[in-house]
């Protein structure tokens, strides 16, 4: 008989709907747990779920009694790790959080470096800051919320990331490696090992248009994973795309009061000229060659008419 787990990234159940959402944003979660854990049961699998189950350590008791009547509908057990978002202040502890309250209602269990088994698999976890255990043998399966990317940096600058293929060099021991907290999903795979990286559940900002949140069936003896889509409903009927086209227009407009604000000008000899004023603002807005052949003529024809 297959054996398989069911894998999901970051959740982030929360009570305040995403700034440019404009659906019934707490259905809409809901429903999505609803559908995880119908699948889970119809497939006899327990889920797991890297990290970050809610948005903040501060979400009412009335969301927490949603999540777990919702639970509670279901023949599954749950299996998570702590993300950042779960812990109050990002500090270790679970005292009085959302999260805690789930692992004390058993709920939802916490795996730690003491390994579960399941699905006759042995599976540690890793918290948000925790030390990576080390498992006793090879084939082991290591559930993590910590920053794993594919190839890329997920924005110039990031440093508190690790890429992939070295989380796997450099933890051979495991199998497959679950991590959350990259909301963008991938597969990476290595001589016999694999990082899931599942994303985020939701979609919560402009930059996840095109993005199809999923979660995912791993058979636990051959690794094969399977792709689950949610239901989901298209970017333009969830989200208001007028405030987001608004948001992009202000974004890209240009102060030009406080670079003039910024020229100390002490006497007329050092006015800057003109053409090297604008010169600084076309660079300043990255303007495109059209733009900038446009002014270039406007220039000229100054300079003539002026001689």
């Amino acid at each position: 008989m297959r054996k398989s787990i069911i894998v999901c990234g970051d959740v982030h159940f929360r009570s305040r709907k995403p700034k440019k959402r404009i659906d019934d944003f707490l259905t809409t979660q809901i429903l999505k747990l609803s559908q995880m854990l119908f699948y889970c049961e119809n497939n006899n699998a327990p889920l797991i779920i890297a990290g970050d189950i809610f948005d903040t350590a501060v979400e009412p008791y009335w969301l927490c009694s949603m999540v777990a009547n919702t639970i509670m509908s279901f023949k599954v057990d749950i299996f998570v790790v702590a993300g950042q978002h779960d812990l109050r202040f990002h500090t270790k502890g679970l005292k009085n959080t959302p999260l805690g309250l789930m692992l004390s209602s058993e709920l939802m269990f916490l795996l730690e470096d003491k390994p579960d088994l399941i699905q006759d698999q042995v599976v540690y976890g890793k918290s948000w800051e925790d030390e990576t255990p080390e498992p006793i043998e090879k084939g082991a399966i290591l559930v993590t919320h910590e920053m794993v990317v594919e190839n890329d940096k997920l924005f110039p600058g990031q440093s508190s990331h690790q890429y992939a293929l070295s989380l796997l060099r450099r933890n051979p021991k495991y199998k497959l490696i679950i991590s959350g907290d990259n909301h963008r999903p991938h597969i990476v795979k290595r001589k016999g090992q694999i990082n899931l990286n599942c994303g985020s559940m939701m979609r919560s900002s402009k930059d996840q248009k095109d993005y199809k949140p999923c979660f995912y069936d791993v058979d636990v003896e051959t690794m094969d994973i399977k792709k689950i889509p949610f239901e989901i409903e298209p970017f333009d009927i969830v989200f208001d795309l007028s405030m987001i086209d608004k948001e992009e227009e202000q974004k890209d407009r240009i102060d030009f009061s406080e670079y003039v604000k910024s020229i100390e000008i002490k006497n007329d000899n050092e006015r800057p000229e003109f053409r090297t004023i604008l010169k600084e603002v076309i660079e300043e807005a990255k303007a495109n060659k059209r733009v900038k052949s446009i002014i270039t003529n406007i220039m000229e024809n100054i300079k003539n008419e002026s001689c």
